[in-house]
């Protein structure tokens, strides 16, 4: 059982020091549909704040999303359109959850009435867990795009047959921050550092097909044929520095750390690759009795040289 310099006691819970007591979390949804003879669509838009179950960690995210479908040149064409974009904002929970679990409930939270005075206890391994929660702070943003159109042609002349083209596109940033105040107990080495990193995916994708379905008396078939193109390409960075002259600077100012730059940091990336393919499938049915498939796929990937 500890006891502070002049015989105090404590009962420290401290999962509860980690936890937040009841976390709320409420969404907000807006939606609004209308439709024409040729003409249909529907958007949404969505705010969700979520708390998390530990203090300091939670999650906020805003959703927008369109559709809509169109029929022109009286019935020839059919275009379809989809549209969604999100961003959103993770807190994160830089505690420890095994140190709330096992170490001394005897222990206080902090040395004196002083917010900063945390307690640091002896024990090989142990470290104050409300501590690391408040002298770190660690969240990641981002926002996504996604964006598709199909058109299909339906060839009137011969029921059953239509020629589809087909676009997709995907957009992905992502942001992450974290600094260790220069008052950091859990690791005096990591004291007053920052780091930040980003990274982009993009994918796009392009189809174009041939379908046909057909029955003539006891006879069915249905077939298509098509081409596809699917490029990737992805980017990022990350650095870390310390040795700032104040918490104010945290990742807003990279380079104003350590003069010398020993502590300095810094990685990046780029990569891409590309899939094409054609494709050719048919099934063909008789009577509900007997059925043939037969299918060939041929495709290349740049990551094969």
């Amino acid at each position: 059982i500890y006891t502070g310099p002049n015989g105090e006691t404590y009962s420290t819970n401290w999962m509860k020091e980690l936890m937040n007591p009841a976390p709320i979390t409420h969404n907000h949804n807006l939606a609004i549909t209308g439709a024409t003879k040729n003409f249909s669509y529907r958007g949404a838009l969505s705010f969700k704040d979520a708390q998390g179950v530990a203090k300091n960690s939670g999650r906020d995210e805003v959703i927008a999303k369109f559709a809509a479908n169109q029929n022109a040149l009286n019935g020839w064409v059919t275009l379809q359109y989809d549209a969604s974009y999100m961003w959103y904002k993770n807190t994160y929970f830089c505690g420890d959850f095994k140190q709330g679990a096992t170490l001394n409930p005897t222990y206080p939270v902090r040395n004196s009435d002083d917010e900063d005075d945390y307690f640091l206890p002896s024990g090989s391994g142990q470290s104050n867990p409300v501590a690391s929660m408040n002298q770190k702070e660690s969240f990641q943003t981002g926002n996504y795009f996604r964006g598709s159109v199909r058109a299909t042609v339906n060839i009137k002349p011969v029921s059953g047959l239509k020629i589809n083209a087909f676009a997709a596109y995907e957009l992905g940033n992502n942001n992450s921050y974290w600094y260790n105040s220069q008052k950091f107990l859990t690791n005096l080495d990591e004291a007053g550092r920052a780091g930040r990193s980003t990274s982009r995916n993009l994918n796009q994708l392009y189809e174009l097909t041939v379908d046909y379905a057909g029955q003539w008396g006891a006879h069915s078939l249905t077939a298509v044929a098509g081409l596809s193109y699917q490029k990737f390409f992805n980017d990022g960075m990350d650095m870390a520095n310390q040795g700032f002259a104040t918490d104010g600077y945290k990742w807003y100012s990279m380079g104003d750390g350590d003069p010398s730059k020993e502590k300095l940091t810094i990685g990046s990336y780029t990569n891409s690759n590309v899939l094409a393919g054609a494709f050719v499938r048919a099934n063909y049915n008789f009577d509900e009795r007997y059925l043939i498939s037969a299918s060939v796929r041929r495709e290349g990937s740049s990551r094969f040289g």
